[in-house]
């Protein structure tokens, strides 16, 4: 390695130069590090691209990669800065919605009388009100005398005979019953 005294002077490899007065050009201990030890580069002669680099990378392949990775991870960060305002934004239709649904269960159907009065002057709605009744309070009753429970059998006759119900009168107080009895749902 060429090496030179303090006064920067380089001598030739067969002259003598005392070990404290040896001195050697950081561009030449720099060249014989790379070949010596290819892997090693310290901080004090190489520059961050130098320790980053493959002996076979030159420094303008470096510069050109790292400039396309940070480009791609500039486009990386604005697509997760994307996708958090568009989370934020559909979180925000979640809550419009649910509150929006709230209201609408809150509302009355359409079409619909908020005013159950209405049907206090109709006989017909009067009397299945009364046959529904009837049939609720006695079934459990009739069903005690009973072995099995046919919906189309005998319930249905019971329902006719002797609740006194018409067949259609029965089959609404059939699912009326369902509501109250389990074993006819």
């Amino acid at each position: 390695m060429l090496h030179g005294r303090e006064d920067a002077q380089p001598v030739e490899d067969s002259d003598h130069v005392s070990p404290h007065r040896r001195h050697i050009f950081g561009r030449d201990l720099k060249s014989w590090m790379e070949k010596a030890f290819p892997n090693e580069k310290p901080s004090f002669l190489f520059d961050d691209i130098e320790k980053n680099s493959h002996s076979a990378i030159t420094a303008d392949s470096y510069r050109s990669l790292k400039a396309d990775r940070d480009a791609l991870q500039k486009r990386v960060d604005k697509a997760v800065d994307e996708f958090k305002i568009l989370r934020q934004e559909k979180e925000t239709i979640e809550l419009e919605r649910d509150a929006l649904r709230a209201m609408q269960d809150k509302l009355p159907p359409e079409n619909e009388h908020n005013d159950d009065s209405v049907f206090l002057n109709s006989t017909y709605w009067n009397g299945l009100s009364k046959l529904a009744s009837q049939a609720v309070n006695d079934y459990p009753n009739w069903k005690s005398t009973q072995k099995r429970i046919q919906k189309t059998g005998n319930l249905q006759d019971w329902l006719t005979n002797d609740i006194q119900a018409d067949n259609r009168e029965a089959e609404i107080i059939k699912k009326i019953l369902s509501d109250f009895f389990q074993e006819l749902r």
